[in-house]
């Protein structure tokens, strides 16, 4: 039998928050108490990137992706990559590093379909 979530996954649904959602109901019907991840943070949104991470993706746009702003978000985005190490969140330390990449290789319209 196919996985149900899967199958949502290959054909372009995110069903994680709903999921993280009902097993957060789940748990408090049954009496257990379970501390939330952090991929489904409120503020982070249906797309699960950090608002901080997609401030320098739209930063780069417009600045029209100059070389200086280029750089500049290289060495924000190191340090965005620091913290998100120290706080052991791993959903935005892999869209920081997703962005890094795309910053290095110089990939524009990446960076423009980025969040998007």
């Amino acid at each position: 039998m196919d996985d149900p979530v899967g199958i949502l996954k290959r054909n372009g649904i995110e069903v994680e928050p709903e999921l993280e959602e009902f097993r957060q109901f789940l748990a408090e019907i049954s009496g257990k108490k379970i501390e939330q991840a952090k991929s489904v943070h409120p503020s982070l949104g249906n797309s699960g990137i950090p608002p901080e991470v997609l401030a320098v993706a739209k930063a780069l746009e417009f600045s029209d992706f100059s070389k200086g702003a280029m750089e500049k978000a290289e060495e924000e985005l190191i340090k965005l990559i620091d913290r998100f190490l120290k706080e052991k969140d791993a959903q935005a330390l892999f869209h920081a590093v997703k962005l890094l990449r795309l910053v290095q290789k110089g990939n524009v319209e990446g960076i423009k379909r980025f969040g998007g």
